[in-house]
């Protein structure tokens, strides 16, 4: 939030979404929209499938999305057309652009090996520790192959099994 509105936009909408950094950036401005009451944003995934992307929390995500797009004062924006994120001189960023942003944003909160795909990861793991299954991780991510999606989380569920952590709750002791 303190580097600006199009990076905070950028982040939230990455680590809520789980969507890939290329779909992000390949979404219009007219692919924000509505759908039975909830904002969406319509994303194209790997070979060319649509997705409806919710943006939850709304308040966050379509907040930030919201107030970044307030900010842009060029004529695309006024007429809700063109790409939803712009590098600095007004041309649709670039996956290397917004890389560098959210590796300038992590190295700034002490993560320098912060990547786009990495929030695309901690949506996975967040989401499974949070108590979503398998099953739905891999349809928000667009996994086509369930293998993947164990990769994302393998991580997520050898802390989530811990017998440590089982242990604790044995005893009524505080994770």
């Amino acid at each position: 939030r303190d580097h600006s509105p199009r990076a905070f936009a950028l982040v939230v909408l990455l680590v809520f979404s789980g969507a890939r950094v290329s779909e992000v950036l390949g979404a219009d401005i007219s692919d924000l929209g509505t759908s039975m009451g909830e904002r969406m944003l319509v994303v194209t995934r790997k070979g060319g499938a649509q997705a409806e992307l919710p943006l939850r929390p709304a308040a966050l995500v379509g907040g930030a999305v919201d107030a970044y797009l307030a900010t842009r004062t060029d004529d695309a924006a006024a007429a809700g057309t063109g790409p939803i994120f712009l590098d600095r001189y007004g041309r649709a960023l670039t996956r290397q652009a917004a890389g560098n942003l959210v590796k300038e944003i992590g190295t700034r909160a002490g993560c320098p090996l912060l990547t786009p795909h990495g929030l695309r990861h901690a949506f996975a793991t967040l989401g499974y520790l949070a108590g979503a299954t398998k099953d739905e991780l891999q349809r928000w991510l667009g996994h086509a192959d369930p293998g993947t999606t164990a990769r994302y989380i393998a991580r997520a569920q050898d802390f989530a099994s811990h017998p440590g952590d089982k242990i604790a709750r044995l005893l009524g002791l505080p994770i």
